[in-house]
């Protein structure tokens, strides 16, 4: 988290930043439920984008590893440069094994994949250069593979996006990441 702390003030990632952006127009996408496994169209206010875990499929048995994305879809004219994740887990259900960004066009590794199995917590922060091939992100698209194992079975997703996961688009100041999904509590927002 501190090497976070330091990393967010350069890329310019204010969160407060982004809830002063005016967004005046709604499009429908489909986004990946995680609770329930399934895909749902909804509306989304332009210039938003979204986190989110994809088929995040709970090991039925103690030991099981599955191996989920972190993904991005960036919202209408966000052309993603760079993406901070912070995300919890339950130590004592799950532990994340890996984090693995090679096969994303993030071509920067800003912050280095770091888990803390004690305290239930990993960061990874990538970049792209804005103005160099690849081109800045407008797609739906991966930045990062997640293993984990499940030390026991549960029901719901076994790893949350904090409100310290945002990203950074091209010619905008500030956060331009509106949902995460699945999101943490307020109480594991909180570092513990």
């Amino acid at each position: 988290m501190r090497m976070l702390a330091y990393i967010l003030p350069l890329l310019g990632l204010l969160i407060a930043v982004s809830l002063l952006v005016p967004r005046d127009t709604v499009t429908q996408t489909t986004e990946y439920n995680a609770g329930s496994g399934s895909e749902q169209t909804s509306n989304v206010v332009e210039g938003t984008s979204v986190l989110y875990l994809k088929d995040v499929n709970i090991p039925t048995k103690a030991g099981a590893q599955h191996t989920t994305q972190i993904r991005i879809t960036p919202g209408k004219d966000d052309a993603i440069t760079a993406v901070a994740l912070d995300l919890r887990f339950d130590p004592a259900l799950t532990v994340i094994d890996s984090i693995d960004a090679s096969n994303s066009p993030f071509s920067i590794l800003l912050l280095a994949p770091t888990v803390d199995s004690n305290t239930g917590h990993a960061e990874l922060a990538v970049g792209i250069p804005a103005q160099q091939s690849p081109k800045p992100i407008t797609t739906d698209t991966l930045i990062a593979n997640v293993t984990y194992t499940a030390r026991k079975a549960v029901a719901g997703a076994p790893i949350t996006f904090t409100k310290n996961s945002v990203a950074a688009a091209a010619g905008k100041s500030g956060n331009v990441v509106s949902e995460r999904i699945p999101e943490a509590s307020d109480a594991e927002n909180v570092r513990k």
